[in-house]
């Protein structure tokens, strides 16, 4: 569970990778590896991978979930943007009238000079300005004629730092709470917590600078619901996800919440 870099690309500079490859070796129980980016179709897909793609977002909240089947390493790190990132802006939704002279004429007339502009591209085109600044008041400000979104390629925000105030990934802020939301429920139970405990970490908090440290799971009644919250406050790439997220989030929950239900009435009153 990290954050992409670059729509295109999670891990441009491959840093992630070497502590991500570090942490599996300390770990050799690990024998498989879902890392999305790279484990799931991207854009452009077929529409057949457009309907793998949609199957697989049911379920990865289950995958992440298990409470005996997988451990999540999550990386919360980011390093400096390269300079070859600097001024890059991506453009999501163009209007039909969008071509590169029109992208050109709009952006350079409001905001300055385009060094480069591509079309064709994952969300639609990318343009990149004379420098940083520039690309990110551009970003930030209405190009309706041109586009329906836009924003900065290197993404820099933080993995979830709503709780203190600041912003968030939505993704990862959903990751995070689906990692523990079963642990937490079992953890409750004692002849669960026994079996649970003598497992390996369910979450392994990675970083380049110190060993893997298993993060401590919180079982409170408030967890759904600030959950939820969070969510609707964390910041998504795509215009269309938040209400996507915030719907396989609820779903998730309430599957969980009465297939334990029934599951737990049964250990209940069977042998320890």
């Amino acid at each position: 569970s990290y954050g992409w870099l670059l729509p295109w690309e999670a891990d441009p500079t491959g840093e992630r990778l070497g502590v991500l490859r570090d942490a599996l070796r300390a770990h050799p129980h690990l024998k498989a590896l879902f890392i999305d980016q790279a484990t799931l179709y991207q854009h452009p897909r077929t529409e057949k991978q457009e309907e793998q793609f949609n199957r697989a977002l049911d379920v990865m909240g289950d995958l992440y979930a298990s409470a005996v089947g997988t451990t999540v390493l999550q990386l919360k790190e980011l390093p400096p943007r390269p300079s070859d990132y600097d001024g890059i802006v991506c453009l999501g939704a163009l209007a039909e009238s969008a071509d590169e002279q029109r992208i050109r004429t709009v952006l350079e007339g409001r905001f300055g000079t385009i060094t480069k502009c591509e079309l064709g591209v994952h969300p639609g085109a990318r343009v990149t300005f004379a420098d940083h600044e520039t690309a990110k008041r551009a970003a930030a400000s209405p190009v309706e004629e041109i586009c329906a979104y836009a924003f900065v390629a290197w993404n820099d925000r933080a993995y979830d730092e709503i709780d203190e105030g600041g912003d968030g990934r939505g993704w990862c802020v959903f990751e995070e709470g689906v990692s523990v939301e079963l642990i937490a429920r079992l953890e409750t139970y004692p002849k669960m917590k026994a079996v649970l405990d003598a497992l390996p970490p369910k979450v392994l908090a990675l970083s380049s600078s110190a060993p893997p440290k298993p993060v401590a799971v919180s079982a409170d009644d408030t967890r759904v619901a600030r959950v939820t919250a969070k969510i609707e406050k964390a910041t998504f790439t795509g215009p269309n996800d938040k209400p996507l997220v915030v719907g396989i989030y609820r779903e998730f929950v309430e599957r969980i919440t009465r297939v334990l239900t029934s599951t737990l009435k049964l250990a209940a009153a069977a042998p320890d």
